[in-house]
């Protein structure tokens, strides 16, 4: 179990992420991925590490986030990147620097693409192509962009409909995802829940939520709880895979199927120290427990003892966490952001405070009055 003394650390977590995050501050509402370490990309795209720490402020339940003003403002900023490029759906949230970065590759990226190319002429369903993938990218910013305007409490300025919300058309989306890697096919059946439950009117959500369910339900593993298709993936996968799905099932407020074998699968696993590794395991958890009292203790004292591998990601002089042991993160969605230095950062600081506040809410031993994030 974890002392008194190891959680000494987390006293004044409020005050130093706030900290940290105006050490990060470049201008109103921009923030920098972390302070040492940038690579030109780090140094020049925004969208994403705004929605951080708007995150950030709304788990700590930070003073500005319970202002009208700033809301309304914050979300303004972050509608001022919905813009119209060819190529991508209307409405989509892009930041022009990240667009550019991406269609203007470094060398040796290009040469990276081109091996994947070539592998994909033997194993096609091993690496995804670029275009794909950057449309993937700003799919994955689109929801992020939303999901954080909801979160404070606002809608987008223009609603966002370039996604399947017909039952045919969900289930030709769905199907062409490799659900052998549920991670990302996870994540794309997350998406069109958020956009279904914010973007459409109610009686079409309805119809859109039934869909979802029932194409969901055909990919759920009952020995594991996990959703996949296929041979049953490796630990790693399938936890991260089941957080991608179930926050989508948090979005349409429908149960877990399994709840007791996830939790299971979840209590003899062992995590890695990475801030999507801790946090997904932590989610997962959970979740489960806020639908079944299976095994409370045993993920009582499973997360608990977790704190002591978030502390390995706390960088004292900092006062925030690193995504990885000793390092900052280094990409974000394809981009080389850093160089990796031991240092914090804004995204491993919003996955280990997330993982700490759903921790916090299981636990009584810890009297923190902080958000939990619906992501």
């Amino acid at each position: 179990m974890t002392s008194s003394k190891d959680i000494s650390w987390i006293i004044n977590l409020d005050e130093n992420l706030l900290n940290y995050l105006d050490s990060l501050q470049t201008k109103e509402f921009e923030y920098l991925p972390m302070k040492n370490g940038l690579t030109r990309e780090g140094n020049a795209i925004k969208l994403g590490f705004s929605c951080f720490a708007f995150k950030i402020k709304y788990i700590l339940n930070d003073k500005e986030i319970k202002s009208k003003n700033f809301v309304k403002n914050a979300s303004n900023y972050l509608n001022a990147y919905q813009q119209n490029i060819s190529g991508f759906p209307s409405n989509s949230y892009i930041d022009n620097s990240f667009l550019y970065f991406h269609q203007n590759p470094k060398l040796k990226i290009l040469l990276k693409n081109n091996i994947k190319k070539a592998i994909n002429l033997v194993d096609n369903e091993r690496y995804l192509e670029q275009d794909t993938l950057l449309k993937n990218y700003i799919r994955a910013e689109t929801k992020q962009a939303i999901s954080t305007i909801y979160q404070i409490g606002e809608t987008n300025n223009q609603k966002y409909n370039n996604f399947p919300s017909e039952r045919e058309k969900i289930i030709e989306f769905l199907d062409a995802q490799n659900w052998r890697y549920p991670w990302n096919a996870g994540a794309q059946f997350s998406s069109l829940c958020v956009f279904s439950k914010t973007q459409l009117k109610e009686n079409n959500f309805k119809s859109v939520k039934n869909s979802l369910e029932n194409y969901i339900k055909k990919t759920v593993d009952k020995d594991t709880g996990a959703y996949f298709k296929g041979k049953t993936p490796e630990n790693r996968e399938i936890i991260n895979g089941a957080m991608k799905v179930i926050s989508g099932l948090d979005w349409l407020n429908t149960e877990i199927h399994y709840p007791e074998n996830l939790i299971d699968f979840c209590l003899r696993s062992n995590v890695n120290l990475e801030g999507c590794d801790i946090v997904d395991i932590v989610y997962v958890l959970y979740k489960c427990s806020l639908q079944t009292n299976y095994r409370k203790k045993d993920i009582d004292i499973y997360l608990n003892n977790l704190i002591g591998s978030i502390k390995l990601n706390y960088i004292e002089k900092d006062g925030a966490f690193s995504y990885y042991f000793k390092q900052s993160q280094k990409y974000y969605y394809g981009l080389e952001i850093s160089k990796g230095l031991n240092t914090a950062d804004i995204h491993g600081s919003l996955l280990l405070l997330w993982a700490l506040s759903m921790i916090f809410q299981i636990s009584d031993k810890f009297d923190k009055d902080w958000n939990i994030l619906k992501p």
